[in-house]
């Protein structure tokens, strides 16, 4: 089997991944306001697993907060970082 990439560069294409989809989380549920995974998964036209993951990230960071119901929304800090990236 022939590989194209080493597992660094891998894992930078992964991360750099990750970090899109935390950013198009975040601005999604900036912009429809409280949402389930599989709706941000929906409207963003990702797999869902990808999308939990860095919903759990962003909780962790304090820019999401989970809700009762299993829904997510933005943080204040989750809004001023969400600028700042804008």
């Amino acid at each position: 089997m022939t590989r194209t990439g080493t597992d660094e560069d891998m894992s930078d294409r992964n991360d750099s991944s990750e970090t899109d989809h935390t950013i198009r989380v975040l601005a999604t549920l900036n912009e429809r306001g409280p949402c389930r995974v599989i709706e941000i998964a929906k409207v963003l036209n990702i797999h869902p697993v990808p999308i939990d993951r860095a919903c759990t990230h962003l909780q962790q960071k304090g820019l999401l907060q989970r809700q009762p119901g299993g829904t997510y929304c933005v943080t204040e800090t989750g809004r001023v970082v969400l600028e700042k990236q804008l």
